[in-house]
């Protein structure tokens, strides 16, 4: 059967590049991570700048999606990757984090209020 019988839409093949991407940048985070606990390699610089994955995936999410959730998910992603990013480097003190981490689900469950309002009105 050709194509013109059973048309792609462009979106499923958009989600597919999206998917083969990540599982190929999970492999390779896994792999780098395998050869460092083997220390074939020294990856200090990646226990470091991990978090910065989280913020392109974020600014990714930001740039390239055209729903609501994506935006918000990808903001999500972003302040997430940047407080941990910055936890790393020594900027933000963890002991900080610990004390103020409920304010993510109090957040979260004020957009999921937020947004179950605008809805109904």
């Amino acid at each position: 059967m050709d194509s013109a019988s059973h048309p792609t839409p462009s979106g499923q093949k958009h989600h597919l590049g999206i998917t083969t991407g990540l599982g190929l940048a999970a492999i390779g985070i896994g792999l780098l991570a395998l050869a460092d606990n083997l220390h074939l390699t020294d990856m200090r610089l990646l226990h470091t700048l991990w978090p910065l994955a989280l913020v392109l995936l974020g600014l990714g999410k930001l740039l390239g999606g055209s729903r609501r959730g994506h935006h918000l998910g990808g903001l999500a992603l972003v302040v997430v990757g940047s407080v941990l990013t910055a936890t790393k480097l020594g900027i933000v003190d963890p002991l900080q984090l610990r004390q103020w981490w409920p304010l993510l689900p109090i957040v979260a469950g004020g957009l999921i209020l937020w947004k179950a309002w605008l809805r109904r009105g």
